[in-house]
């Protein structure tokens, strides 16, 4: 068990962050703001970061770790850049890169290379639905089963898409003018991760994550998200 859940531990972290983003919350209509389903619609390109703090022994009344500073415990901070796409019918859909740095604490999980930080990026996809409600708020519900992870560098390249729901409010907010868009997430709400969405089996990783995304309306299509440049030999 100590060697699978270090295995998705970066994967875990992706996942947390993403569906954080964009799970159940109370949907409301408001007030001269109704027009907005239908200016949203359209590409926006986004950019952002956030960082988590997993802890499989759970956290105390004031948001430590239970098992103190040595850990088990695994921080990792990430950034995202991608286009968000609102459809009609309350429909969207994210797609682009995620770039991760974490660092394990000095007693992670049995097993050769436990607690030696690594670096990973991934192509990240998953869809949702949306309401627009007062003031340009927009809540967001995650699309089961629909995220997809694939890492292109890092210990966890090639190692295929792990599935978790993760249940919880996200919001964004949009501009008068439907120009800007902004996505925020973070402390208190404690996550916890699952590994099999059908019988909803809880994995032992609660984590507290803060998220940030800032985001404009582009002309026509956005352009597509790339990687930097492949690294010296």
């Amino acid at each position: 068990m100590k060697g699978f859940i270090k295995k998705i531990s970066v994967s875990v972290f992706v996942m947390i962050a993403a569906l954080a983003m964009f799970t159940t919350g109370a949907m409301a209509w408001g007030d001269g703001y109704s027009h907005m389903e239908k200016s949203i619609q359209g590409e926006y390109y986004f950019a952002g970061g956030g960082a988590c703090l997993m802890a499989p022994g759970g956290f105390n009344d004031i948001l430590q770790p239970n098992t103190g500073e040595l850990g088990p415990w695994n921080m990792s901070n990430f950034m995202w850049e991608g286009v968000i796409t609102f459809k009609d019918h309350h429909k969207g859909k994210l797609s682009g890169i995620l770039r991760i740095v974490e660092r394990p604490s000095y007693i992670w999980f049995s097993g050769p290379n436990s607690d030696i930080p690594d670096v990973g990026a991934a192509n990240v996809s998953w869809e949702f639905n949306y309401k627009v409600g007062a003031h340009g708020r927009i809540t967001f519900e995650y699309i089961k089963g629909s995220y997809v992870a694939n890492f292109i560098y890092g210990p966890q390249k090639d190692s295929g898409s792990l599935y978790l729901t993760v249940t919880g409010p996200h919001y964004g907010v949009i501009s008068p003018d439907a120009k800007n868009i902004i996505f925020t997430f973070g402390v208190p709400f404690q996550l916890i991760p699952t590994a099999d969405q059908e019988n909803n089996v809880l994995l032992p990783l609660p984590s507290i994550c803060n998220i940030q995304l800032q985001g404009f309306r582009c002309l026509g299509h956005c352009p597509e998200a790339v990687y930097s440049p492949e690294p010296a030999p």
